[in-house]
């Protein structure tokens, strides 16, 4: 069965090694990191939602990770 496993690398809720310890299990998982990125990326994210609706419109098609790549940091002060 397709899996798609969307991970905020700074996620601190579900830690990205934990992807490393299921996916061996799982043999058709596409993994998109999100750089700079921490818990519930679809919610913060434009681009991992495009990612999701790609992936659920074809599971068996890879999808394009290009934008999860262009994540920047950013900082903001109050």
């Amino acid at each position: 069965m397709p899996v798609l496993i969307i991970e905020g690398t700074f996620d601190a809720a579900t830690a990205p090694e934990w992807v490393d310890v299921i996916t061996p299990d799982l043999k058709n998982a596409q993994v998109v990191p999100f750089p700079f990125t921490g818990h519930s990326v679809l919610g913060k994210s434009a681009c991992a939602q495009s990612i999701m609706a790609a992936f659920l419109d074809n599971p068996t098609k890879l999808v394009n990770p290009t934008c999860a790549a262009q994540t920047t940091l950013t900082f903001t002060t109050g």
